[in-house]
């Protein structure tokens, strides 16, 4: 009886496995199909891994399929493929059944760069079933880095341009050391990587090579219903540039400082008046969670700059000596912080830290209704602040006290008036040809500041009729007829 019983019982089963392989298919006209045809995985930093991107292999026939091989179509190490669960180089003999998908997984590394430039690279996956070859596409850029990790810098040295530099942990200048960064030269910091100056940074771009200072993930996140942005776009992607009260006379120019948790913060130090601290000139500092530019009892100048996007405030003074000349101050990105303003002075009074500001031709908007901060007990000679032919944000409101908004502190200013950038949201401040800020500067500012005659894009600024406000002049190609 129990012989008859298991005899039973194997014929059931070989029954259902030859009706299970009844149903697949070698008929070449049922294809798979795919949720992409190919991967670009842009610019990757060599020996660093990247995210998993995926692949969706759908069977959306009615009939059963065996995929007699998935396989790259190269040995070099470079990308690297898992299918479900597996990880490997080839598979055979994957069956999908119908109506059925599976996952392929695919991730980039480069180990052994070949090339200082950056290197284009490409392969495919093969995917073979029922007399179909198919193929998915996979290409990047591959950069050769020079790695730099929680490393202190003890002698002047220059940092050339021949290919980026990707810093881990925390980068230093000790005191009395000076590093210099030359035109084009690219640094990325890695999560939460600061650069920290006891000594004096020189980082001196020009307009045709600027430097850039960004963290070092270039992928997409994403956001659901198909939405994603990469993480370019994202700040506090690394730590930001921090000045020592022992740093002086520090030069940035034609720098782009992007994405960080903040972008320049500038500790408290006695004021030589013969040094300056730091010099920003035709820079641009963006999108960061903290301030743009936070300095503490500093004497700064800034030129042809655009401050934007600080979640907690653009340009955030507290004590010192500043000097604004055609800088655009643009706050969007809102968060609840105190300095969430485009601009904040501050005589820090119990800090006995007195403040003197200066404004000329520069761009104050933002999307709040005051983009304006004055932090003081008292106006007196230990807070003062001079706004001259400058486009500002600032709703006047029974709260405000009169001795703020006087005129011997504004001088010729336009008031609440849109400049009309280009597209602020792609982080583009030039200015409309109809934007209220055209022509409305002053041209006796360039006998003191002559490097401001031209903008930030190396524009020349028309000095026989007043200048346009802001770090950038009109383009001409764009301007309409009148």
């Amino acid at each position: 009886m129990k012989r008859n019983l298991y005899f039973t019982f194997l014929l059931a089963i070989l029954f259902l496995f030859s009706t299970c392989k009844e149903n697949f298919t070698t008929d070449s006209s049922y294809r798979l199909s795919y949720s992409t045809d190919s991967i670009n995985f842009d610019t990757i930093l060599s020996h660093v891994l990247t995210p998993t991107r995926v692949v969706m292999i759908y069977n959306n026939t009615d009939k059963d399929i065996n995929i007699s091989e998935c396989s790259l179509s190269s040995n070099d190490n470079k990308f690297q493929i898992n299918l479900n669960g597996k990880t490997g180089k080839i598979f055979h003999d994957i069956d999908i059944l119908s109506g059925d998908s599976l996952f392929l997984f695919v991730q980039f590394i480069d180990k052994e760069p070949k090339q200082d430039e950056a290197l284009y690279l490409e392969e495919h996956i093969n995917i073979i079933y029922n007399g179909n070859h198919e193929k998915i596409i996979l290409s990047s850029y591959s950069q050769d880095t020079y790695i730099i990790k929680d490393s202190t810098i003890t002698e002047s040295t220059s940092w050339g341009n021949n290919k980026p530099y990707h810093i881990y942990d925390s980068l230093r200048i000790d005191e009395n050391v000076t590093l210099t960064i030359q035109p084009g030269a690219k640094l990325y910091f890695h999560d939460a990587a600061t650069l920290l100056v006891k000594g004096k940074l020189l980082c001196e771009g020009t307009v045709d090579n600027p430097i850039t200072l960004m963290g070092d993930r270039k992928d997409n996140i994403q956001w659901g219903q198909g939405k994603n942005t990469s993480y370019e776009n994202i700040n506090n992607q690394w730590g930001g540039i921090r000045f020592s009260n022992t740093s002086h006379s520090n030069k940035i120019t034609y720098t782009h400082i992007r994405n960080g948790n903040f972008g320049i913060a500038v500790d408290s130090s006695e004021i030589d008046p013969n040094h300056l601290r730091l010099t920003i000139g035709n820079c641009r500092i963006d999108n960061v969670k903290q301030s743009c530019l936070s300095a503490c009892n500093a004497n700064l100048y800034a030129y042809n700059t655009v401050f934007s996007y600080g979640s907690n405030g653009c340009v955030v003074l507290t004590g010192g000596i500043y000097t604004f000349n055609h800088c655009t101050m643009a706050s969007y990105n809102k968060s609840a912080g105190f300095y969430n303003y485009a601009v904040y002075l501050s005589d820090n009074d119990e800090d006995d830290l007195p403040i003197n500001a200066i404004f000329n031709n520069c761009i104050i908007y933002g999307s709040g209704k005051k983009e304006l901060y004055f932090n003081y007990k008292n106006i007196t000679e230990n807070f003062q602040y001079q706004f001259n032919h400058c486009l500002i944000q600032y709703n006047i409101d029974k709260d405000d006290y009169d001795e703020i908004m006087t005129e011997n502190h504004f001088t010729e200013s336009i008031w609440n008036e849109n400049p009309l950038f280009l597209n602020e949201r792609a982080f583009d401040f030039h200015i409309d040809t109809c934007s209220p800020a055209r022509n409305k500067g002053f041209n006796e500012l360039y006998t003191l500041y002559p490097e401001c005659l031209y903008d930030k894009d190396g524009r020349e600024r028309k000095i026989d009729e007043q200048p346009d406000l802001g770090a950038y002049v009109i383009f001409k190609e764009t301007e309409k007829e009148e």
